[in-house]
């Protein structure tokens, strides 16, 4: 059992993952490093008062990569957790394209909230647009890494550590959001259950009729694929279909984790 401070760790986990693969990571990384955990899946929910964690615990948080950011949601629901010197490992899982400048914004915006980052990571995961790439990730080769990763915070845990480093832009440079052009929709298989509208994380999908999205707030994430019990929701057309192709094809080369760590003073 890792110990943090001479106790045993109270880990606050706290994810935006709408296809739970994020969730998935974030869960591993502290299973293995062990503790008391408090989890907070802020997809479909953002606390209503800021959440104050204690300087003695440690927080693990996590997003996906969207376009090489994190979504804008997440990032306001993240942000509702604040501390007085905690420390942090930050975390975001993307397709198997690139991270670009998610990691950075992420642990950017956690240290903004009084929080001392002490080991950052990407991992890969299915992509939620294109699911034929990366389809079984994170596989048994990524679940190893998590653990190595897990075991490098348990150094860090008891020491003074240094500003971490990590590549991408600051926060005035960061590439834009953007909109893809793609949103799900129901197959014959949807009974209009209004399962996916209920967890849709901006609310895009119409509660009487699961056909009707709102195509300026659907932020592309699959949720509403995932969470559908009759497996009645799908991407299509002919735009979506050659943009897959294309996309399979550029990005077939497997990507491996990248792991950041904080360095002792």
């Amino acid at each position: 059992m890792l110990r943090l401070k001479g106790r045993k760790m109270k880990i606050h986990v706290v994810y935006f993952s709408a296809t739970r693969t994020t969730q998935k990571v974030c869960r591993g990384v502290a299973e293995y490093l062990g503790g008391d955990v408090t989890e907070y899946d802020v997809t479909n929910k953002c606390p209503e008062h800021d959440v104050e964690i204690s300087q003695d615990d440690l927080l693990v948080v996590g997003a996906p990569v969207y376009c090489g950011r994190i979504p804008e949601q997440a990032a306001r629901n993240i942000s509702k957790f604040r501390t007085a010197g905690a420390k942090a490992v930050t975390i975001v899982v993307y397709g198997n394209r690139a991270f670009d400048d998610s990691l950075i914004e992420l642990t950017r915006m956690v240290e903004r909230k009084g929080f001392k980052t002490i080991a950052s990571a990407a991992f890969i995961g299915r992509h939620c647009i294109f699911p034929m790439v990366a389809t079984e990730r994170p596989d048994a080769d990524d679940i190893e890494k998590i653990k190595q990763f897990s075991e490098r915070i348990g150094d860090l845990l008891n020491v003074e550590t240094k500003h971490i480093e990590l590549p991408g832009n600051e926060e005035d440079n960061y590439c834009p959001h953007k909109h893809v052009p793609f949103c799900p929709v129901p197959n014959e298989d949807c009974n209009n259950c209004g399962t996916c509208a209920r967890m849709c994380p901006v609310g895009a999908i119409s509660f009487t009729d699961a056909s009707v999205v709102d195509t300026s707030l659907c932020i592309t994430c699959g949720r509403c694929i995932t969470v559908c019990p009759n497996n009645g929701r799908h991407f299509e057309g002919d735009m979506y279909d050659a943009a897959s192709i294309g996309f399979a094809q550029a990005n077939a080369e497997r990507k491996e984790p990248e792991m950041f760590f904080a360095e002792r003073k």
